[in-house]
């Protein structure tokens, strides 16, 4: 059973290089993430491109390369997530309409060497590169750590692979 592919490595310098301008209330933009029933991402901020466009446009040129890489079919949810240093994202499963179909990329920006990707079940935990693409197994239950003193910012994304 797999838990975290590595894709390989991609260019993000043009991504991380608009993601240190980018003022901080965008980063509080969207809540709902925050909020949800579920509320499994309560500790973390996010820029969602997939449900706001003016978002998307601001970062489209960005972006598009790293998809065009990694997404082999139709992207779904597409947004930066944020983990403050000292904060967790609780053990949980991912829970998307049409879960079984999905493939979802992390693509580390920033990050630390105390921040983890974890599959506790398994007794695996993952620090992910940043400048590299990871396929992620969110069928089974994982949480993230950040133990380090920066915050940890993902591109991530969902995409339905062609059939």
């Amino acid at each position: 059973m797999w838990l975290v592919n590595d894709l390989g490595v991609v260019d993000v310098s043009s991504l991380l290089a608009k993601i240190v301008t980018v003022p901080e209330e965008w980063w509080w933009r969207d809540m709902s993430r925050q909020v949800s029933k579920t509320a499994t991402a309560k500790n973390t901020q996010s820029i969602r491109f997939h449900t706001d466009t003016e978002m998307a446009m601001e970062f489209e040129a960005d972006l598009n390369p790293i998809l065009a890489q990694y997404a082999k079919g139709q992207v779904r949810k597409c947004l930066l997530s944020r983990v403050p240093s000292g904060r967790n994202i609780k053990l949980h499963v991912d829970a998307e309409p049409d879960q079984a179909l999905l493939h979802r990329i992390h693509v580390p920006l920033v990050t630390n060497q105390k921040c983890l990707f974890v599959y506790p079940y398994q007794g695996e935990f993952f620090n992910l590169r940043p400048g590299h693409g990871y396929e992620i197994n969110s069928n089974l239950p994982h949480a993230v750590v950040n133990g380090g003193l920066e915050a940890r910012i993902h591109f991530v994304f969902d995409y339905i692979g062609v059939q």
